[in-house]
């Protein structure tokens, strides 16, 4: 398979950082994955997530908080 189609097969989630993902071959060297990279057996595939910011996690909280705080008054 090239990376391309390993990639399809695999199905990303939406957080996958596909454009920056590495390719661990077996023998320890590492690559920058290109759509034409063949992986070969016994290669790593790695793909990080996209980073949480800041204002995400404060919005979290407030959701949170606006449904568990009401629930603790009762």
């Amino acid at each position: 398979f090239t990376f391309k189609e390993y990639v399809a097969l695999a199905e990303p989630t939406k957080y996958a950082r596909v454009n920056r993902a590495k390719i661990i071959r077996k023998t320890g060297e590492r690559l920058i994955a290109r759509k034409n990279t063949v992986i070969n057996p016994g290669d790593t595939v790695y793909v990080p997530e996209k980073g949480v910011r800041v204002d995400t996690v404060i919005s979290w909280f407030n959701t949170l908080a606006s449904v568990t705080l009401p629930l603790s008054d009762t």
